[in-house]
């Protein structure tokens, strides 16, 4: 193999190389930025159902309060 021909094929396979690593960096942080937005959605979901917890104790306290008051009066 000629020297010139040689280096071109070692240039071309440098550069395809670099662009296959620079894609997988690209896909391993679209996977990053993926995991983050499923738990953001997961920390979502589970700030909604605390809220529901903390609404159906609220509702439950004050029956319980009205039940007592109630009681108090008999």
């Amino acid at each position: 193999m000629y020297p010139l021909k040689f280096v071109k094929s070692l240039a071309a396979e440098f550069e395809a190389r670099r662009e296959r690593e620079s894609r997988e960096h690209l896909d391993g942080e679209e996977r990053i930025q993926a995991r983050v937005v499923a738990l953001q959605e997961q920390q979502a979901k589970f700030h909604q159902q605390v809220e529901q917890m903390m609404a159906a104790a609220m509702q439950t306290l004050v029956a319980v309060s009205g039940n007592a008051s109630i009681a108090n009066i008999n």
